[in-house]
């Protein structure tokens, strides 16, 4: 819905039972109420502050400079299953080189651990297995329930698997907790609509950090591949 503010002194009041408003234009409302149901918004725009004049003569305006002038709101619609689904599949390149990344160091640090490429492949075929069971299941049950359920499966599906790599209990557990941590962070990423790029920055130097200080005294020189 949009407005155009050919008053001298232009003043709307809009009252919609639509609880998420995206306000948008060349001018903000002057004030606004949110509810559960709804809102209320207020504009007021003055002569002076239009970048038209009151009065012109023929196509002395033209068209974009007028439309230049509207103001108003959209519904918008908050995050679904679907664009949550999209926004999880956007984040998925990261976690998987996450994932890749704190078995390699598991690896080196874990004395006589050697994981095969074949272990690796099944490891990334589980990783990405996780989203289409995401979606499958947040069609029916809700993506919380939904991602609590995919993200639980896929950290029990890999820490036991993992586990028979090595007799180590104590390294199995570091691998779940990181896991279980990191899917942790990537949900909050997902339904926070004003801040995911700064929990995401913030999510991403922290497991920077934490592979940089554990692989601190590993002399990659030394470091082959299996």
């Amino acid at each position: 819905m949009q407005f155009l503010p050919l008053g001298s002194t232009t003043n709307v009041t809009a009252q919609i039972a639509w609880p998420h408003p995206d306000f948008d234009g060349a001018f903000l409302p002057v004030s606004h109420e949110l509810r559960a149901g709804g809102y209320t918004a207020h504009w007021q725009v003055l002569e002076l502050n239009r970048a038209v004049p009151q009065l012109w003569h023929g196509e002395s305006l033209g068209h974009t400079a007028l439309l230049g002038t509207a103001f108003g709101v959209r519904l918008y619609q908050p995050a679904d299953i679907y664009s949550q689904n999209y926004r999880a599949v956007r984040y998925g390149i990261l976690f998987v080189a996450i994932t890749f990344s704190c078995l390699f160091a598991w690896e080196h640090l874990v004395r006589g651990l050697r994981l095969h490429p074949m272990q690796y492949l099944l490891v990334g075929v589980a990783l990405a297995t996780f989203y289409l069971l995401l979606l499958a299941l947040s069609e029916h049950t809700g993506f919380g329930m939904a991602y609590a359920m995919a993200a639980g499966a896929l950290v029990a599906l890999i820490t036991l698997y993992l586990a028979g790599a090595t007799t180590n209990p104590r390294s199995v557990l570091g691998i779940g907790t990181a896991l279980s941590a990191s899917y942790g962070a990537l949900y909050l990423i997902l339904i926070s609509d004003d801040n995911a790029l700064l929990y995401g920055s913030l999510l991403l130097f922290a497991i920077l950090a934490a592979l940089m200080l554990a692989t601190r005294r590993l002399d990659w020189a030394k470091v082959t591949c299996s």
